[in-house]
């Protein structure tokens, strides 16, 4: 089986890592299957309107499941000493302070939370949604 590591909206482009794409496959497949679309290695597909939504609504019960798993408040001693280590992401009404820079999850959460924000984005404006599969 392969992975959907690339997602594409008029303003960005995303290169999943290999860690994140094999977290948010089931998401993203589950949004497609749902739909009828059938992805093959190799190629891609535009999407836009309801199956976007679709799309963002999995992809952010995937945040939500990760965020409960594994999420713990860093301590604000080191946020104060690292801060540019740190990203906050306000998610479901709540702020997070993710280390995406050396915290495997961290860097997993963030990418994530910048993909729903990009889909919202391709949402509000419109525009279609390229998924490619490799």
């Amino acid at each position: 089986m392969s992975l959907i590591i690339e997602v594409k909206t008029k303003g960005f482009e995303f290169d999943l890592s290999e860690l994140c794409a094999s977290y948010l496959f089931s998401s993203l497949y589950i949004s497609l299957v749902e739909n009828r679309i059938e992805l093959n290695k190799g190629e891609g597909k535009t999407i836009n309107g309801d199956l976007v939504i679709s799309l963002i609504k999995n992809v952010s019960k995937s945040l939500r499941m990760l965020l409960d798993a594994g999420y713990v408040e860093p301590a604000s001693k080191e946020v104060q000493k690292w801060p540019t280590r740190f990203e906050r992401i306000f998610f479901e009404n709540k702020v997070y302070k993710v280390d995406y820079r050396r915290s495997e999850f961290g860097h997993v959460v963030f990418t994530i939370y910048a993909l729903i924000d990009a889909l919202k984005n391709a949402v509000e404006n419109d525009e279609n949604v390229s998924i490619v599969c490799r």
